[in-house]
């Protein structure tokens, strides 16, 4: 994993579409990261909660 120091980046010169990249960077990976853990969690209750509604009429024995 790469290290990633911040104060460098803060030091560093930029223009305003480098300064704009970083910050569009920098919110994508917070809301993905967000949003992939809520899928995650979820995905194992909606999983548990379909199988409970779905009864008899889904499987082959209760055709």
């Amino acid at each position: 994993m790469a290290r990633f120091n911040i104060h460098e980046l803060l030091e560093k010169d930029m223009s305003r579409k480098e300064f704009i990249k970083y910050m569009i960077a920098g919110l994508l990976a917070v809301v993905g990261v967000t949003s992939i853990l809520n899928n995650l969690s979820s995905l194992s209750s909606t999983q548990d909660h379909d199988k409970a509604l779905s009864g008899y009429g889904v499987s082959p024995y209760g055709r």
